[in-house]
């Protein structure tokens, strides 16, 4: 469960994307952190082994310049800083981020375009020369982050003469996961481009720009009153001045008709009435057999949703711990949850 924050407005991307994913990352990231922001044609770009802080201590991500940017922060992994998200292109004309899982998608394989990529001479800083447990192997017995793999198949595609919306279109119809995606092209300078399957993804707006954030908590702490949930299976492209939303068809005969949120919620509040604290995932582990087989599940997305609203109403409290990070001697933070004596 990554979280990821996107900004497109009037001021300075890069600290408010901080903030943002500051605010999320113990949610289920902080092993890793970045943002990426465009200016003047350029991608500037900053990650980390570790969490928000230790992002802010090792590089410039706080001063990149650009008023347009993305920003990701990820759960456990290998101890590289190149397993940091947002990935960059090879020919550096797109960088992508994503949140999710394979999913009813297990077969989704990218290894035809990594040889291809590999015989054109395109070089990939997240490979690994051995096989890692949770990705697919390549057919050269090595792997690389999907998202890496991503980045430059959407590059080749926008340079093919696609939109970046057309072109993650087509990398979601061609290599199929439960996700949600960002990214960023110089092509289109002024925009933040999105792409939601069933992983959790909010927008809001205000006076200043357009936003979007994993979970809304992120959105609500800057204290913008028109929040929504981006469509399930929809393309969106954001500036300053508007939002735009496509439908992402491919995936239309694997969603539930009717979201079970009362069903969500009623078994969510058993949970906390029996006592104990919880994290995000454990919550979410709970709620996977409310799904029909075969449909796509929103189990995250609605443990957000129950939590956001449950810490405001103050029935819930949340704190901070630490677990073992990815990196050596790099705790990542970590909220747990329960009722409070107004539950």
């Amino acid at each position: 469960m990554c979280n990821m924050a996107a900004y497109a407005g009037k001021h300075r991307a890069a600290p408010i994307l901080f903030e943002m994913i500051r605010e999320q990352e113990a949610l289920g990231g902080g092993h890793y952190t970045g943002i990426a922001t465009i200016c003047d044609g350029k991608i500037h770009y900053a990650k980390v082994i570790g969490s928000a802080d230790k992002l802010a201590e090792r590089t410039n991500a706080l001063t990149l310049p650009g008023t347009v940017g993305i920003a990701h922060s990820r759960t456990p992994g290998i101890d590289s800083d190149d397993w940091a998200q947002p990935f960059l292109s090879c020919d550096r004309q797109v960088i992508f981020c994503g949140n999710g899982i394979l999913g009813l998608y297990k077969d989704t394989n990218y290894g035809d375009y990594y040889m291809k990529a590999k015989a054109q001479g395109k070089t990939f800083p997240s490979y690994i020369p051995h096989e890692v447990k949770g990705y697919h192997t390549l057919p050269d017995g090595g792997c690389a982050h999907g998202g890496e793999l991503s980045a430059n198949y959407l590059s080749d595609l926008v340079a093919g003469g696609m939109s970046l919306a057309q072109a993650m279109t087509v990398n979601r119809e061609r290599y199929p996961e439960e996700v949600a995606d960002l990214a960023l092209c110089p092509k289109e300078p002024d925009s933040v481009t999105a792409l939601r399957v069933n992983m959790s993804l909010h927008w809001g707006r205000d006076a200043d720009g357009y936003y979007l954030a994993t979970s809304g908590l992120a959105l609500d702490a800057r204290g913008l009153n028109w929040t929504a949930l981006v469509p399930r299976a929809s393309v969106l492209t954001m500036s300053a001045q508007k939002i735009e939303f496509q439908s992402l068809d491919y995936y239309s005969p694997v969603l539930d008709t009717v979201t079970p949120w009362h069903k969500v919620y009623a078994r969510l509040d058993e949970i906390f009435a029996a006592g104990g604290d919880f994290t995000v995932a454990d919550l979410a582990d709970q709620l996977d057999v409310l799904w029909p087989k075969g449909k796509l599940n929103e189990s995250i997305m609605m443990t957000y949703e129950y939590l956001r609203e449950n810490i405001h109403n103050g029935r819930l409290v949340r704190w901070m711990t630490e677990e073992k990070g990815s990196g050596a001697g790099l705790p990542a933070p970590k909220y747990r949850f329960k009722k409070s004596d107004n539950f």
